[in-house]
């Protein structure tokens, strides 16, 4: 599943609780209305913050606009995601493991229960092998690593420096192939129209819908 910069841009800031009602690319207009960042590599995107958001959090915010990679990119597999979390330390792992099971009050038991992404009913599905199957050891730890692997390939920077521990860097997506290029195909869709009244047919029609959509080989 590819993405782009603006959507990692607007679910980074939801992911570190940062209050925005929505970013945009303003990237080539005059005097554009609102907070703006300029980015070294030309982007210029607006965050608008909501009100109650603090000025660590627009700091913050800020910082993110200016830092995420811009372009389209990929998700990793999960296999290659399980491969770094596997080579954490433990007191890497200690730490993530502390902060991804912690309470978020008044939403989740575990804030890895809160992940609306694709790996949601897995992330479920595992949370009973962590605290119901009664694994111990190694089983245990290659549990915990599994849901620490799908929250991140839902949540890519999750584990880019996060602030618990600066130390790690495991990215849940990547940068597309070298020499990828978009491609698009045409998808049309018709649908029969009838304009019924008293049952009388009134006259009989058809609208087509065609939109082109590209995807990366």
């Amino acid at each position: 599943m590819e993405s782009s910069f603006l959507q990692r841009l607007d679910k980074s800031l939801s992911n570190n609780s940062i209050p925005h009602w929505g970013v945009a690319d303003v990237t080539g207009v005059v005097n554009p209305p609102g907070h703006v960042v300029s980015r070294p590599d030309g982007i210029v995107v607006r965050i608008d913050y909501k009100p109650e958001a603090t000025s660590a959090q627009i700091t913050q915010g800020d910082n993110l606009a200016m830092t995420l990679t811009a372009g389209i990119r990929s998700a990793r597999i999960l296999a290659d995601i399980y491969k770094d979390v596997a080579k954490l330390t433990a007191q890497q792992h200690t730490n993530v493991w502390a902060d991804i099971s912690a309470t978020v009050p008044g939403k989740v038991p575990r804030k890895y229960l809160g992940d609306p992404g694709g790996n949601a009913a897995a992330i479920f599905v595992m949370d009973w092998n962590v605290f119901q199957s009664g694994a111990t050891g190694a089983a245990l730890n290659a549990a915990q690593n599994d849901i620490i692997s799908m929250y991140t390939q839902d949540n890519p920077y999750y584990l880019v420096q996060p602030p618990f521990d600066p130390s790690i860097y495991v990215p849940g997506d990547q940068a597309l192939l070298a020499g990828a290029t978009a491609l698009s195909c045409q998808v049309t869709v018709t649908a029969p129209l009838r304009g019924d009244q008293h049952g009388v047919t009134g006259f009989t029609s058809e609208a087509s819908v065609t939109a082109t959509i590209p995807y990366y080989p």
